[in-house]
């Protein structure tokens, strides 16, 4: 028998080797999903440094809404997931913070008069408010705080993303509420400012997910590595 038992162990010595180059090579294809602001502000340079140092790999970016792609992950149809907090699902391990996020509200040039001032939350609803639209985390929290502390906001125009909201605050529809992190160059140049409120949002975070149990590729691995300084 040893011709079938010498077979044997070569087939087991052929898998042994695609399994060690399985998780010490970064090869084949990484999904991804987040949002577009997640992908714009958060992960474009991860990205980009990930392709130069790995470029054998391909990288598969899949956009959507938190909620979507966490749907998406637990489908199977992306690898790692990059979405605002919180979340809780039985079927998601959550990796660890990426990034942390403060919501603000933020105003145009015909609300100067605003500038350096601290407004009651409550008051803002005498202002044209500019928000996400409602299937979105940050429209959730943003509401869960206002119930919170008794408060109810409603919107007179509700955008569906933040780039959208940015414009329509330029040209003066309203007062916009955005993570701070979304509008550091127009907070920088001066054609928005930061509407300071009492009592101020609360800090939100974005995360890192994968399906509970996954195993994870050499290059899913070494793609979250590169978060390792906040995880």
């Amino acid at each position: 028998i040893y011709e079938d038992v010498n077979s044997a162990l070569n087939l087991l010595e052929d898998a042994e080797c695609k399994i060690t180059e399985r998780t010490t090579t970064a090869s084949g294809t990484v999904r991804i999903g987040a949002t577009d602001s997640i992908f714009s502000y958060i992960l474009a340079d991860k990205i980009a440094a990930f392709s130069e140092r790995y470029p054998e790999v391909k990288l598969e970016l899949i956009s959507s809404t938190s909620p979507e792609t966490m749907t998406q992950l637990k489908e199977g149809k992306c690898d790692i997931a990059f979405v605002n907090l919180p979340i809780s699902d039985p079927e998601v391990t959550l990796c660890g913070t990426i990034a942390h996020i403060s919501d603000i509200f933020i105003a145009g040039r015909k609300y100067d008069g605003l500038k350096n001032s601290c407004v009651q939350l409550k008051d803002l609803q005498e202002y044209p408010l500019l928000m996400i639209e409602e299937n979105t985390v940050a429209r959730r929290e943003f509401s869960n705080f206002c119930d919170s502390v008794g408060i109810r906001l409603l919107p007179d125009t509700e955008v569906a993303n933040w780039d959208l909201m940015k414009k329509l605050v330029l040209l003066g529809m309203g007062v916009g509420c955005i993570p701070r992190e979304y509008c550091l160059s127009e907070l920088a140049d001066g054609t928005v400012f930061e509407l300071k409120t009492r009592p101020a949002l609360p800090v939100r975070g974005v995360g890192i997910a994968v399906t509970e149990g996954a195993r994870l590729s050499f290059a899913m691995k070494q793609f979250i590595g590169l978060f390792g300084d906040k995880i």
